[in-house]
């Protein structure tokens, strides 16, 4: 496993699996930044209660789910909305 510090080069990031536990195809023709590719798994957002008052340096495009309303959590920079 490596280091808190260090951190692998864009180049080489296929050995790493195992510690960034990348999953998916080998190739996607999927565009983005990150892609999730599962039949059977599901993105699983961080759980915070009540993220408007206790996430204080909140950046546009935050998500979270919020345990008190049981809800969603997006921020879009100036306001948060909540998704059931």
């Amino acid at each position: 496993m490596l280091a808190d510090t260090h951190w692998p080069s864009y180049d080489n990031l296929a050995e790493y699996d195992d510690y960034l536990n990348f999953k998916g195809a080998a190739s996607s023709s999927a565009q983005g930044v990150l892609m999730l590719e599962s039949t059977s798994k599901a993105l699983v957002l961080p759980k915070v209660n009540h993220p408007v008052t206790s996430m204080k340096s909140t950046i546009a495009g935050t998500m979270c789910y919020d345990t008190v309303s049981k809800t969603i959590a997006v921020f879009d920079g100036v306001k948060w909305s909540f998704w059931k």
